[in-house]
């Protein structure tokens, strides 16, 4: 009888979870515990958002930058891409006025005159700033008129 016995070749499973690094099994595999994205396999308890650090799972993500294995969620990939308000400096989700080559909230988009978010949106343009109707004529045009009346009275003098 042969002394030798046959021995079943095992071969290590050799691929470790990006994050965590240790070894991923092929039970873990087998029972849906692994998650693969962009040719790199994790944990799914180990993909978290590289922003706010919420588990990923299986919920959409997006890459921090072009082949990055770093991951956002869709909340803080959705902040880092919306256009940022001129006023506040917070992204603009919402719906967004343009104006003065830049994107405002429309509660900060604000008259120069009486500081209140303009109605429908209109707005006069004077020396690169926005007026409601009522401020540009109480504001504008009345110290226009105030100044050109003034410079009259000075050379009638």
């Amino acid at each position: 009888m042969n002394s030798k016995r046959l021995q079943k070749v095992v071969l290590p499973y050799n691929i470790h979870c990006k994050s965590c690094t240790t070894t991923l099994t092929r039970q873990d595999a087998q029972t849906g515990k692994i998650i693969k994205i962009q040719d790199e396999m994790f944990h799914i308890t180990c993909l978290k958002c590289s922003v706010c650090q919420r588990t990923l799972g299986v919920t959409p993500c997006y890459p921090m930058h072009a082949f990055s294995s770093a991951f956002r969620c869709s909340d803080c990939h959705r902040e880092a891409t919306s256009p940022k308000c001129h006023g506040c400096k917070r992204p603009t989700f919402e719906k967004c006025v343009s104006a003065f080559d830049a994107y405002w909230h429309e509660s900060c988009f604000k008259c120069k005159g009486c500081k209140k978010p303009f109605k429908r949106q209109e707005y006069v343009v004077h020396d690169g700033c926005a007026y409601d109707e009522d401020c540009y004529y109480r504001y504008v045009v009345k110290v226009e008129m105030t100044t050109t009346n003034k410079k009259e009275k000075s050379f009638k003098d």
